[in-house]
């Protein structure tokens, strides 16, 4: 054996011990794909928007804070996940959640919230596959396929925790009523 080929097959091997250590069958990668943005469309007074957010990350990367998991009860099957984007700066600090989404099928009165932070705002909503309410502002679809959860989601009249009339819209960057959507891989359940 050479002495190229000796380094060669270590590097292997480091890098095989590397990946081994990070992963495991317990306890898969979370990746998070999604992007969104908070807006004030109609409210008053007038707000600036956030910027937008994109989320393209595996949890622990660029300071993200990801979860995903399935439950399943009774035959229907939900998803919780939640991307925390962390910083020191409050007004790079931002989180969406979204407990209890219905994964396939239709559901207008199930255990569903949406709950987004930008900077020190919270947003916190209901949420069903019907189209947005007063009681449920919010509206996801979520499909399952080998693995992979995708979605959409939109709220309508988002409140503010607090403040019920202070309202917002979460929606793809720069849309007035274009769903976000998202992607999941990873979760803990499926």
């Amino acid at each position: 054996m050479t002495m190229r080929s000796t380094s060669v097959g270590l590097g292997l091997l480091s890098l095989l011990a590397v990946l081994t250590s990070c992963t495991s069958d317990t306890t898969p990668i979370v990746y998070i794909g999604m992007t969104y943005q908070v807006r004030c469309l109609d409210c008053q007074p007038r707000d600036t928007d956030p910027n937008p957010r994109d989320v393209r990350a595996v949890d622990g990367e660029a300071g993200y804070n990801l979860q995903c998991a399935v439950t399943k009860s009774g035959g229907t099957k939900r998803v919780t996940f939640s991307a925390e984007h962390q910083s020191s700066d409050s007004a790079k600090k931002y989180l969406l959640t979204v407990k209890g989404a219905r994964i396939g099928g239709d559901e207008s009165n199930g255990p569903c919230e949406v709950r987004i932070v930008e900077g020190d705002t919270t947003y916190t909503g209901a949420c069903g596959t019907d189209e947005p309410s007063d009681d449920r502002p919010c509206q996801v679809s979520v499909k399952e396929k080998n693995g992979v959860l995708k979605g959409s989601l939109y709220c309508d009249k988002i409140p503010t925790e607090g403040n019920l009339t202070q309202i917002r819209y979460l929606v793809a960057p720069y849309s007035s009523e274009d769903p976000a959507d998202f992607e999941l891989y990873g979760c803990n359940g499926l």
